[in-house]
């Protein structure tokens, strides 16, 4: 018997015993761990490329935004003429619930002027077509002529939403200083169509 016929028992006996020490499932767990680092190790670069050209597409992606951002937006196309008349005459409408407050200044300013108010009728009415309220005041106005001018030129300058809508003067006898001039302004007002005089006003005035 040869040498190598004997030892080749007691190598693959020695063999046994050691894995029998170590245990099948340590050994197969080592070998799937080993397994899995070559893999890993041998797909690394092919992750690390496509981690790569991902950020490159990001990059590209952000520096877009950013151009874009810098570049000056297109000005919104103007509005035609009539819908910006329309537009600005809602814009400088008045408020419905302070009417009592515009009555005021109208009386105020009279009596400033020197004028006598004998008696003025009220009417509000509401426009369903231009969903806009009009506050309507005729008034007998008595005092001279340049306090008449300068009442009407300070009421409308006050109330930006009033109109004077009609003015008649009549003078009593040829020389006299005092006139009389029937007033009908008219104040454009926004609110709820259903708004009646005297309902309390959120907040006060304004």
């Amino acid at each position: 018997m040869s040498l190598l016929s004997a030892s080749a028992p007691t190598l693959l006996l020695r063999t046994r015993l050691a894995l029998g020490r170590i245990g099948w499932t340590s050994l197969l767990a080592g070998a799937l761990f080993i397994a899995g680092a070559a893999a890993f190790l041998i797909g690394l670069p092919a992750l690390q490329a496509r981690v790569d050209t991902r950020q490159a597409d990001l990059g590209r992606v952000t520096a877009r935004a950013a151009r874009a951002a810098r570049q000056p937006q297109p000005a919104a196309a103007p509005l035609p003429p009539a819908q910006r008349n329309l537009q600005a005459f809602y814009d400088a409408l008045g408020d419905v619930r302070y009417i009592d407050q515009d009555v005021a200044v109208v009386l105020d300013e009279a009596d400033r002027q020197g004028l006598t108010i004998a008696q003025a009728d009220y009417k509000l009415s509401y426009d369903k077509a231009g969903l806009y309220h009009v506050y309507t005041m005729q008034m007998p106005v008595t005092g001279s002529y340049a306090a008449i001018r300068a009442f009407c030129r300070q009421v409308l300058l006050s109330l930006p939403y009033a109109a004077l809508e009609e003015i008649s003067v009549k003078r009593a006898a040829i020389g006299d200083a005092t006139v009389e001039a029937r007033l009908r302004l008219g104040l454009y007002l926004d609110g709820p169509a259903d708004y009646t005089p005297g309902k309390a006003v959120d907040g006060g005035a304004r």
